[in-house]
């Protein structure tokens, strides 16, 4: 399960806590994960973003169309992070976020 928050809106920051407060358990896809992401990104005006990925980060890297979205995203200045929960997973993001931090 995925959920994106959009924290431009000054409105949304109140749904930290409650994001925060839940748990989740698997079921992630990297690939919609990371679509929502552009998704977002393209709706509005996003240039020098800042995307924050909360994941074990245990599915496989995006897909080669994906990855030009990315691409195209961070050309605009658009930066994405990855707070790393968990002690596996990784891999080939380390090459594809700004900065991973991990806990």
């Amino acid at each position: 399960m995925s959920k994106s928050i959009d924290l431009a809106k000054p409105c949304n920051w109140g749904k930290i806590d409650n994001f925060l407060e839940n748990s989740y358990s698997g079921g992630t896809d990297g690939e919609q994960m990371l679509a929502e992401a552009i998704r977002v990104l393209q709706k509005g005006t996003y240039e020098m973003a800042d995307v924050l990925i909360v994941s074990d980060f245990e599915f496989p890297v995006p897909n080669p169309s994906t990855m030009e979205k990315i691409d195209k995203e961070k050309t605009l200045g658009t930066r994405f992070y990855g707070l790393k929960i968990g002690h596996y997973g990784v891999k080939g993001y380390k090459l594809i976020m700004d900065k991973i931090w991990e806990v």
